[in-house]
């Protein structure tokens, strides 16, 4: 399956909001944690808006088995 450097950017806030809910679930939960704004973690649970890569980066360092598993699970989504 060949990857889509395109598609994964227009996917990429679906994923990673469903991420979110599942391991976080409220938004200030997700707001606490990634020290966003109450707003900014609203936006990123209901797919409007993505992290930037530092906010990636820290749940990589901190629970990097799940958010791998997460990602490799939605790769179909990026073909």
């Amino acid at each position: 399956m060949a990857f889509d450097p395109y598609r994964m950017r227009v996917e990429f806030a679906e994923i990673w909001a469903d991420y979110l809910r599942k391991h976080y679930g409220r938004a200030e939960t997700v707001a606490y944690m990634f020290g966003v704004t109450f707003q900014t973690a609203c936006n990123w649970l209901s797919g409007v808006s993505r992290p930037t890569g530092d906010k990636v980066m820290l749940e990589f360092a901190s629970h990097p088995d799940r958010l791998l598993e997460h990602a490799l699970k939605h790769m179909d989504r990026a073909a």
